[in-house]
């Protein structure tokens, strides 16, 4: 189960900074673009995709599972597990 939720911690880490990206891009792309219809798709899965992750974390934490612990360092890749 910890390793469920590590796995949900993290991809919706992932999901996260697709999300800015894509917020970024749909920002400064002009509203008439023929590619802004394809990113807003994209925003929606990406959405989808946080609340699976959201799901998997939850019921990692109803099955009893402890939350993952990391470092500063190790997150920012200063240091190996």
């Amino acid at each position: 189960m910890a390793t469920m939720a590590a796995a949900g911690h993290d991809l919706n880490n992932h999901l996260m900074v697709a999300g800015g990206e894509l917020a970024e891009a749909l920002a400064r792309l002009p509203a008439d673009n023929p590619l802004r219809p394809y990113l807003l798709g994209s925003r929606t899965a990406i959405e989808r995709c946080c609340s699976i992750a959201a799901l998997l974390v939850a019921c990692a934490a109803r099955a009893g599972a402890e939350k993952p612990q990391a470092s500063l360092e190790y997150l920012v890749g200063k240091e190996t597990p």
